[in-house]
């Protein structure tokens, strides 16, 4: 009797083991621009950019502002100067920048990198997905977070790198095969010849019954919960790659941040018209002299005010 109670015992906290385990795995991959030498990089200030396209994303606001703040915590724990999320959210609303990378792209970026006096400019895509995978003794769930992180860089006018990502949070909730296996294991280990065996084998079943109730109930499958989890380590894992590509730190910066949107104090473009000087930009930002950009946009929006 005891051989068969304990056998009892052993089955049901495997099973009860097996349904309750969780496991958040993630990946991240690197793609660089090759024309731009990785310790030629010099970047203080970070601008990052709401998320482009919502892809398959209920609530999409609240993703945009919470992995903001993701990218945002790991950036400044390097030392980084992040612009802040209404600074950043006005100025992309304002500028319309476009999806596509092109060169009319890439001047957009420029424009606007000048105007908020960030080296680097942070463009995010984000998606989420669920699945759940059925087994006989448990079924998995899996919450899926992916996105791709491009990085813009203003002093060479192009896309330094991209950085596609995963966070994937799994949790186990009991199958029907194991409540199956305890309602049958008591008629095969019931001993006829001991009146006691049926009343503490099917207390014992019961106990573990109620067992795997309260392991469903209590498993992690809330989605947004999850989703945040793998959010946060698929992110990590992103930006942790950039890093290591990159400059982990500004602690070797000693330069001033290039003050791209400040006007000259004497304009030299006072003879010019408002159409004459959007000419010129357009040519300085051509020929990748964004200094002079950024003077000449100045005092087109001091024409303005």
């Amino acid at each position: 009797m005891k051989i068969k109670f304990y056998t009892l015992w052993l089955v049901a906290i495997t099973v009860v083991a097996i349904s309750s385990c969780q496991s958040i795995t993630s990946t991240a991959r690197l793609y660089s621009e090759q024309s731009i030498s990785a310790d030629k990089v010099k970047m203080r200030t970070v601008a990052i950019i709401p998320n482009r396209m919502p892809i398959s994303m209920q609530d999409p606001e609240y993703w945009r502002n919470y992995n903001w703040q993701l990218i945002a915590n790991n950036f400044t724990a390097k030392g980084y100067r992040v612009i802040d999320y209404n600074t950043t959210v006005n100025l992309f609303t304002r500028s319309g920048l476009p999806l596509e990378d092109t060169k009319s792209s890439r001047d957009k970026y420029a424009d606007f990198a000048n105007e908020i006096n960030a080296e680097l400019v942070v463009i995010p895509y984000y998606g989420t997905s669920y699945n759940m995978q059925s087994g006989f003794l448990s079924n998995t769930h899996k919450y899926l977070s992916i996105g791709s992180l491009q990085f813009y860089y203003a002093p060479k006018n192009d896309f330094l790198a991209r950085i596609d990502f995963e966070g994937n949070f799994e949790t186990q909730t009991t199958a029907p095969g194991a409540y199956a296996i305890l309602g049958i294991l008591p008629s095969l280990l019931i001993d006829p010849t001991d009146p006691e065996s049926a009343s503490s084998i099917g207390l014992l079943t019961s106990i573990f019954s109620i067992s795997f109730l309260i392991n469903d109930l209590a498993a992690p499958t809330n989605p947004k919960k999850n989703w945040e989890t793998a959010f946060n380590y698929g992110i990590s894992k992103a930006t942790s790659a950039f890093f290591d590509k990159y400059s982990p730190s500004v602690s070797n910066y000693n330069y001033e941040p290039t003050k791209l949107n400040v006007a000259p104090a004497v304009s030299n473009y006072a003879s010019f018209s408002i159409e004459e000087l959007e000419l010129l930009k357009k040519n300085a930002v051509d020929k990748k002299d964004f200094k002079k950009a950024a003077e000449i946009k100045a005092e087109i929006d001091s024409r303005k005010k």
